[in-house]
């Protein structure tokens, strides 16, 4: 018996995705054409819509593979036989926006939940949501107090 150990790799989502943009590496079967099933559990449909739609070029595939309710092999298969290989940059992925924390801390104060906070951050002054703001710091001093 062999005691050769199969080192597993920690990105394995970035290999995943990688390999759908660039290398067209086929990490879902092992050498016999057998799925993998190691790999396979590291297999995250959400995670390569995701990074699919960070880009111009592949935002339609990810919108499509959305709509799709396919095993996680054929969703990769589609994929890597799909999108043509080609350079493209490594950018930051999408962040929240400043407006989504000032919604949570609107949540937070209204001791609402998300929808009714969006719905309550229409109808709020510039004012009133600076009020906010400046009641919702934590750990800042307000008035001699500090807010927790």
């Amino acid at each position: 018996m062999s005691n050769v150990v199969k080192e597993k790799k920690s990105n394995l989502l970035f290999d995943f995705l990688n390999a759908v943009l660039q290398d067209k590496t086929d990490y879902m079967r092992d050498e016999d054409g057998e799925i993998d099933q190691e790999n396979a559990k590291s297999y995250s449909q959400h995670f390569i819509n995701n990074g699919l739609s960070q880009y111009v070029d592949t935002i339609l595939y990810a919108n499509e593979m959305n709509c799709m309710g396919l095993s996680d092999d054929m969703h990769f298969r589609y994929l890597i036989n799909t999108i043509r290989p080609a350079k493209r940059r490594r950018t930051k992925w999408a962040k929240k926006k400043e407006a989504d924390e000032i919604v949570e801390m609107v949540r937070e104060y209204f001791q609402c939940n998300r929808t009714i906070a969006k719905q309550y951050m229409k109808v709020l002054t510039n004012e009133q949501i600076k009020t906010i703001k400046e009641k919702m710091q934590k750990g800042v001093k307000n008035n001699g107090r500090v807010n927790k």
